[in-house]
């Protein structure tokens, strides 16, 4: 209980440290939809752990995800995964949820302690993402997705090897960002049922 406390609390404190008004202003400026990129968002030590954790995951113990072409291997399987265990945790926590809430305007959120299409994910070298909108509904709590966030992992990454996220209009029309997929960064969204994104060339 001790180490997830510390966990929690680390990530807390690390909260502080960011302008909340710089932060909502820049997230409530991107077109159609609330977006944000934040670089080094964890505390440094936990971004190396779940690195490491993530990294030595075997393939074999995780879901295959497949759609339209796309592949990625997902685990949320905590019990094999004890630092993503202490993220979740501190996630999920009641300051974190408002903190989320006040940067992007959606109030009332509840995390989801399910992890449904949440956890770790992994690509490999020829993997894509291709162009999608995310499922609305959540059938094991009976709500509705609101905002998304993805924290990466991957160390060293060049912008030649792709992997960059692209996010649409809500036509599919029109290129609004392109996120590299720096190590560290985490990135945020607000859900709307037409919020096209993906990485559709391989990597």
């Amino acid at each position: 209980i001790h180490g997830f406390i510390m966990w929690k609390n680390d990530i807390l404190e690390r909260l502080t440290s960011f302008d909340m008004e710089a932060l909502k202003k820049e997230y409530h400026a991107h077109p159609e939809y609330g977006l944000i990129n934040i670089p080094n968002f964890l505390p440094e030590k936990c971004t190396h752990i779940c690195a490491s954790e993530l990294d030595g995951i075997p393939i074999e113990d995780c879901k295959n995800f497949t759609r339209k072409g796309s592949c990625m291997y997902e685990c949320n399987d905590l019990s094999i995964t004890p630092y993503q265990d202490k993220l979740v945790h501190a996630l999920n926590s009641s300051e974190f949820v408002y903190w989320l809430e006040e940067l992007t305007g959606v109030k009332k959120l509840i995390s989801d302690p399910h992890l449904i299409g949440a956890g770790y994910m992994k690509s490999f070298k020829g993997d894509t993402l291709q162009v999608h909108t995310d499922f609305n509904w959540v059938e094991e709590l009976a709500l509705n997705r609101a905002v998304s966030i993805i924290i990466y992992f991957n160390k060293d990454w060049k912008k030649e090897w792709g992997g960059s996220l692209n996010f649409y209009d809500t036509k599919n029309d029109k290129l609004l960002s392109s996120i590299k997929p720096d190590f560290g960064n985490m990135l945020i969204w607000t859900y709307k049922n037409l919020v096209y994104h993906g990485y559709p060339d391989p990597m």
